[in-house]
């Protein structure tokens, strides 16, 4: 369980915008929720490179990498949502 200074940073963080309160997922910033992949052989070695290239961590590149797709999604169904108007 969370200690209650903890919870009071969470919530200083949110109400000062330096964390968006969406961030904020049972008590923990999205830095802290690990997360366990298995990649096959050739991916793994491919997210190294490419990290390396990117100067980042191989953690850093996969979520630049799915932001950067996230963020596809969104302009995707935005033109998807004025195409149908």
């Amino acid at each position: 369980m969370m200690a209650l200074s903890q919870q009071k940073d969470l919530q200083v963080m949110a109400m000062s915008h330096i964390v968006e309160p969406s961030q904020i997922i049972s008590g923990a910033t999205m830095q802290g929720i690990k997360f366990q992949l298995r990649l096959p052989a050739d991916v793994k070695n491919w997210l190294e490179l490419d990290a390396q290239r990117s100067d980042r961590s191989m953690n850093s590149q996969v979520v630049a990498l799915l932001r950067e797709r996230m963020n596809q999604q969104a302009i995707e169904a935005g033109e998807r949502k004025t195409a149908a108007n």
